[in-house]
């Protein structure tokens, strides 16, 4: 009963590597990520800012590509362009 209970801790070993391997992958890419934006945002030279991204590493942008951030950062940006804009109507914000 001892080999049973070990082998049924091995195959639930070999069977999780896989999956925590790749959430180690991207927690290391949106940790990259984060810190290159913040890196962006401390030095706020906006003109700068695709040569940040274009310095991340390929697995990076790869990992940000397939969240669509890019996409994300155009709807975020653009709600609060609109937010902006609706505050300063008359009558209605």
């Amino acid at each position: 009963m001892p080999n049973l209970h070990a082998f049924g801790d091995w195959l639930l070993t070999a069977l999780l590597y896989v999956p925590r391997a790749i959430f180690s992958l991207i927690v290391d890419a949106l940790n990259a990520a984060i810190d290159a934006i913040f890196l962006a945002c401390s030095v706020c030279d906006f003109a700068s800012l695709g040569a940040n991204f274009a310095a991340l590493p390929v697995a990076t942008l790869f990992i940000m590509g397939w969240f669509k951030v890019g996409t994300g950062l155009t709807i975020i940006s653009a709600a609060y362009g609109v937010r902006f804009l609706i505050r300063r109507l008359p009558f209605i914000g």
